[in-house]
């Protein structure tokens, strides 16, 4: 009845309008309360700074909170009945009125007066007590904005009308509506908090990466990981801040790679194995960090994939180096064992230090223990370990069967060479891991330990041990132990050892049988050329490739045509 008085009267709108200043000025002296500095904030003779109790900030703020949910209950109530006063059969003038939402009314408000007074304390001088209190206020974010959270909730529950016996099921002010209001006041509290959380996640970043600083391995990355962790669990409870934070920790990730692409680049001596640590281990962390749920943290995980992509290109330098040095000291092989320093190591207990196989051993137990020992193990590590592995022994392989001149005490220079790298492959790489480079490497030693009359005698068992070979590596080595004119191809050809390495890796096992086999034509040729030679007078080596190489060849064939082929398909 009032509110038809009032509105036939017109004074309806104007009295409206009036209670809704009304309740704002209630909030508003609310919120003033609660964000009061003299009542949280001290200065003390001792400091220029002002200090804040946290305690009493919070409990301010609660208790202005719950102030603000009886204010907004009245509105909302007041909200109810202008709903459930409109009427076709009433007059106009009290239909027009009722129609004023004095919910929004109110908030457009609020929100003002409140966006006005967090201003005040953000434009306020550093070390004041309103800085002071601002600073808190975005240090804790996530803790004002569970509150005002809670409250949202409380108040969505009041504004349901559903509630309301007579009243068709509704809402005078809906969350999503609510949540804007709220949102749209926090805001510069929320862009600061961004800020700093932004500060927390690169600062340590940056430092970590200075010009003076060790590269940043295992130990840093489980740091960033649990900052960021903790970061990232803070917001959750606000799908939008969680988003925003998702964002800062990946920007962070982003940063960490670039950094140590930088580092990359500059050509300085820096630990690599650390560096591949701390990019695999911090993307591997991030990537877990929402288990199955990548959705919720999208940007993260991007982020984390492109860590451990980068990670990859650290772990080829960090094998390249070792590859390096490897095909440079097995260089050094044909020197070592065909010179005469190298005959009398047999008879010596103690090996000059500067031998290539001391030099190669040594190398790869320092990767082992400065390198492999330390970072973190995955897949694709350990793909790169047993490459390396199953090279080295290959590798080995081929420089050996370049060598020439090999009598009994080079072959047993070259054999215990042999058990000193296997000794320490077997530590690098397990020896399940190691394939058919460790049956050929094994096969290879027992035939430079044979001599030449037992390789003619071609049984089964000889083939089954040769076959582990290439046959073009068996017919190498055996020329290397035959007399001139009876040669090895690069020596016909007066190739280099490296430029014939080089060629027999960028050729396939035919061309190399067949100049292997020029060899043998070429000696045919000689022995035609001399009148005194006869058939009688073929030496040994060359009887037996004669006879050895067209098998081993054979059998290689049919080893490959099996492992090549594919299983029937059964429809």
């Amino acid at each position: 009845g009032a509110l038809q008085s009032l509105a036939l009267l017109g004074n309806l709108e104007e009295r409206l309008n009036a209670e809704v200043k009304n309740l704002v000025a209630q909030a508003q002296k609310a919120i003033i309360e609660g964000f009061d500095t003299k009542q949280v904030v001290q200065k003390t003779a001792q400091s220029t700074q002002a200090d804040i109790s946290l305690p009493e900030m919070w409990m301010r703020l609660d208790g202005a909170v719950e102030q603000l949910h009886d204010v907004i209950v009245q509105v909302i109530k007041l909200q109810f009945v202008l709903q459930w006063k409109q009427d076709p059969t009433l007059p106009s003038s009290l239909n027009d009125a009722t129609q004023l939402h004095v919910c929004r009314a109110f908030f457009r408000l609020f929100t003002k007066n409140f966006l006005d007074h967090v201003r005040s304390l953000n434009r306020a001088k550093s070390l004041t007590p309103g800085a002071v209190l601002f600073h808190e206020l975005c240090d804790d974010y996530p803790r004002l904005l569970q509150s005002f959270g809670s409250l949202c909730d409380r108040l969505t529950n009041v504004a349901s009308v559903s509630q309301m016996d007579g009243f068709v099921s509704g809402s005078v002010i809906t969350r999503d509506e609510l949540d804007g209001y709220f949102s749209d006041a926090l805001l510069p509290i929320e862009k600061q908090y961004l800020a700093l959380s932004l500060s927390r996640v690169t600062d340590p970043i940056i430092s970590l990466f200075r010009p003076d600083a060790p590269s940043p391995g295992a130990i840093a990355a489980n740091g960033l990981a649990r900052l960021f962790t903790a970061e990232l669990s803070s917001t959750m409870s606000d799908p939008k801040l969680f988003v925003n934070s998702s964002k800062n920790v990946a920007a962070a990730l982003y940063m960490y790679a670039g950094k140590a692409q930088e580092v990359l680049g500059d050509g300085k001596d820096k630990n690599i194995s650390d560096l591949y640590d701390g990019l695999y281990g911090l993307g591997a962390a991030a990537r877990a960090m929402f288990g199955l749920q990548v959705t919720i943290g999208k940007e993260v995980t991007e982020a984390a994939e492109v860590l451990i992509t980068l990670s990859e290109t650290f772990l080829e330098k960090l094998f390249l180096d070792i590859r390096t040095a490897v095909d440079s000291s097995l260089l050094k092989m044909k020197d070592d064992i065909m010179n005469e320093e190298g005959k009398a190591s047999v008879d010596s207990t103690a090996h000059v230090k500067e031998r290539y196989i001391l030099v190669l051993s040594e190398k790869l137990r320092r990767f082992k223990t400065e390198s492999l020992d330390r970072v973190v193990r995955s897949r694709a590590l350990s793909m790169s370990v047993h490459t390396l592995a199953r090279q080295t022994l290959s590798k080995f392989v081929l420089h050996a069967s370049l060598l020439w001149s090999l009598d009994l005490k080079r072959r047993t220079v070259l054999a215990a060479d042999m058990s000193e790298l296997e000794a320490v492959v077997v530590k690098v790489c397990a020896q399940k891991d190691l394939g058919e480079s460790y049956s050929a490497f094994r096969a290879f030693r027992k035939l430079v330990q044979m001599e030449i009359d037992e390789l003619a005698s071609i049984d089964d068992n000889l083939l089954e041990i040769l076959s582990e070979l290439k046959p073009s590596c068996v017919m190498i080595h055996i020329l290397g132990r035959a007399r001139a004119p009876l040669i090895q191809p690069h020596r016909r050809m007066q190739w280099s050892t490296k430029h014939m390495v080089e060629w027999l890796d960028s050729h396939g096992e035919e061309e190399a049988m067949e100049i292997a086999n020029e060899c043998l034509v070429a000696y045919e040729k000689f022995m035609e050329s001399d009148a005194s030679q006869n058939a009688d007078d073929m030496i040994p080596e060359y009887k037996l490739l004669k006879e050895l190489g067209p098998r081993l060849l054979q059998r290689y064939k049919r080893r490959a045509g099996l492992s090549s082929s594919k299983p029937a398909v059964v429809s």
